[in-house]
């Protein structure tokens, strides 16, 4: 049986916690069953630090006070279960001492950019918090060579940097893959 690790990219989640103009109820279903079918076949899922940032700061932006501290107490026992191994975890926050610090770690992401072809459907290639993504990934197949290590991402530039690609890849409903 082969290993098999999934690193969540925002977009995922923020689908599976439904935050408000984030989500779809297509979309929504269809990520809380893959989640779920990962979870119960031994599947490890993880998140990038960056990404723990970044659902918060969509988070911070809910306009409805109530919806906006519901969202954010669900998101910090989700990290803090993530961050603790705890009997709640659903993914495990990516936590590492290998990094060459965050000089390298930018200018690596820089040189993706700089040296990028032009991509004429996506204008351009990721963000540094989805390249931080990408380094997980990175990371995890250097480690685990013979592992499956997928990005799961409604983002397909982001979804072209995953390790190993996915025979069923779910990229949302508007550009779910053929």
């Amino acid at each position: 049986m082969t290993i098999t690790f999934v690193v969540l990219d925002t977009s995922y989640l923020l689908e599976l916690l439904k935050v408000p103009t984030f989500w779809d109820e297509d979309d929504h279903r269809e990520i809380l069953e893959r989640i779920d079918n990962a979870t119960q076949t031994g599947v490890t899922l993880l998140v990038a630090p960056g990404v723990v940032f970044e659902v918060a700061d969509h988070i911070a932006d809910v306009r409805h006070e109530a919806e906006r501290k519901r969202l954010a107490s669900k998101w910090r026992d989700l990290v803090v279960a993530g961050l603790e191994g705890s009997s709640s975890l659903l993914f495990a926050v990516f936590q590492s001492d290998e990094s060459n610090g965050l000089n390298s770690f930018v200018t690596e992401w820089c040189d993706v950019i700089t040296n990028a072809r032009p991509q004429a459907k996506d204008k351009g290639d990721i963000g540094l918090t989805d390249w931080g993504t990408v380094v997980v990934a990175q990371l995890l197949k250097t480690r685990r060579s013979k592992a499956k290590i997928h990005i799961w991402t409604k983002d397909r530039r982001l979804k072209r940097h995953e390790p190993d690609s996915e025979d069923n890849p779910y990229c949302g409903k508007q550009h779910a893959s053929k």
